[in-house]
C-alpha cells in the first residue's frame, strides 16, 4: 500500500514534468518568433526613418509597429521565463519524491528480511 502510493506520487510528478517542458518548449519557440518580429520592426523603423525622416507618419507607424513588436516580446520572454521556473520547480519536487520513494522502498524490503 505505501509502496503503490509513492509510486503513484512519482508517476504524477514525472507527468507534471511533461507538461511544464512541452510548456517550456512552446514558449520558446514563441519567444523566438517574437524576437524576429521585434527585429524586423526596428530594422523596418530605421529604414522609414533613414529614407524619409522621423517626423513623417511612416515612421510614426513604423516606429508604432516596433512598440508593439517589442511589447509582444517581452511579454513572451516572460511567459518563457515563468514557464523555465515552473519546469525546475517541478523537477526540484519530482527529484524529492524519487528519493523518498527510494527510502521508502528500501525500509520496505529492509523490514520484509
Amino acid at each position: 500500500d505505501k509502496r503503490k502510493w509513492s509510486e503513484d506520487n512519482v508517476r504524477t510528478l514525472q507527468t507534471q514534468i511533461k507538461t511544464a517542458y512541452k510548456r517550456m518548449v512552446d514558449s520558446k519557440k514563441v519567444y523566438e518568433i517574437r524576437c524576429r518580429e521585434e527585429i524586423q520592426a526596428n530594422h523596418l523603423f530605421h529604414q522609414e526613418v533613414a529614407r524619409t525622416g522621423r517626423e513623417t507618419s511612416g515612421a510614426e507607424r513604423a516606429h508604432g509597429k516596433h512598440e508593439k513588436a517589442r511589447m509582444g516580446m517581452e511579454q513572451a520572454e516572460e511567459a518563457y521565463r515563468s514557464a523555465a521556473v515552473s519546469l525546475e520547480e517541478t523537477r526540484a519536487s519530482w527529484q524529492k519524491e524519487t528519493e523518498n520513494c527510494a527510502e521508502t522502498f528500501q525500509e520496505l524490503e529492509s523490514s520484509r528480511l
